[in-house]
């Protein structure tokens, strides 16, 4: 059966299921290929490397589908789709590196991937399982690529085997739950920007996380996950209180540091017979109350 072959510089595209089955081993495709047809490597169970030239552009749906020996695959940094199952069923990849020029990520590109460690999710993915369905228990390091600016509700959620996260700069937003449930997460470097912005539920579940470093103007600093929630608490608390005002009818006097005499609500001060009330939240108001017909003018001097 074939084992391998010599493709013509003057190749443009590898059509559908040129190689379908075979026996390939190895392959190399040359400068000038911008696309791999749909099930063009479909089922090519001997075939162990494959390179790919920096021309491609497209890598259609089923392409390299049971290719159940490939041990490594380096996407090109000009490929902007990867079709649906492309990579399906690549039991032996251990490391995919999906560069952000990809636009779209078909429908289960790397499902059933079950053996992959190590990954690099571009921006265009809304989660983690939008990529690598079926891994949740393999998949131990993930790397964000730089045009990402958010993360999205749940995008690690149940990622069990996950131990570490890098989120990029450019990152200025995390979804409620983005890392629930990773109870293998060991460690998480986020950039300083992210610190006010993160919530501790955020890692609910995470019962091993035990290291968070903060990258600030190319400077890490590392600290345990308890420290860094000892942080987050101090920059959510408010620096300076405000000034509580009571509701319409309260008996509690307000706050002593007011300049005018000691104010009750509905009240009358005995200096003063001025009577403070509230009319809308903030807002403090005084009158006089008027004299009853026959009483005497009480001039504030007893």
């Amino acid at each position: 059966s074939l084992r391998s072959i010599d493709i013509p510089k003057s190749c443009r595209n590898i059509w559908c299921s040129t190689f379908r089955g075979s026996g390939l081993q190895s392959i190399v495709i040359p400068e000038g290929v911008e696309e791999i047809s749909p099930d063009a490597f479909f089922d090519c169970t001997n075939l162990v490397s494959v390179k790919l030239p920096a021309s491609v552009r497209n890598i259609r749906g089923d392409a390299f589908r049971g290719c159940r020996s490939l041990s490594a695959i380096d996407i090109p940094c000009g490929v902007t789709n990867i079709g649906d199952r492309a990579f399906e069923l690549c039991g032996c990849l251990s490391e995919i590196k999906i560069p952000d020029s990809v636009k779209r990520v078909g429908w289960c590109a790397f499902e059933q991937c079950t053996n992959v460690t190590s990954v690099t999710i571009p921006a265009c993915a809304k989660d983690c399982a939008d990529c690598f369905p079926h891994a949740e228990e393999s998949i131990t390091n993930v790397i964000l690529t730089g045009g990402r600016t958010s993360i999205g509700k749940g995008f690690f959620e149940n990622y069990r085997g996950l131990k570490t996260v890098t989120i990029p700069s450019c990152v200025t937003n995390i979804g409620r739950g983005a890392f629930r449930h990773c109870s293998g997460l060991t460690s998480v470097t986020i950039p300083s920007n992210l610190v006010t912005r993160i919530s501790l539920s955020d890692f609910s579940g995470c019962k091993n996380l035990k290291t968070v470093e903060v990258v600030k103007d190319g400077a890490v600093e590392a600290m345990s996950f308890d420290e860094f929630k000892k942080r987050w608490e101090q920059s959510r608390s408010p620096r300076t209180p405000g000034l509580r005002v009571p509701r319409l009818g309260a008996k509690r006097p307000l706050n002593k540091s007011i300049s005018r005499p000691e104010a009750q609500t509905n009240e009358s001060c005995s200096a003063t017979n001025e009577v403070w009330t509230v009319r809308r939240p903030g807002l403090l108001r005084t009158h006089r109350p008027q004299r009853r017909q026959g009483e005497p003018k009480d001039d504030g001097h007893r």
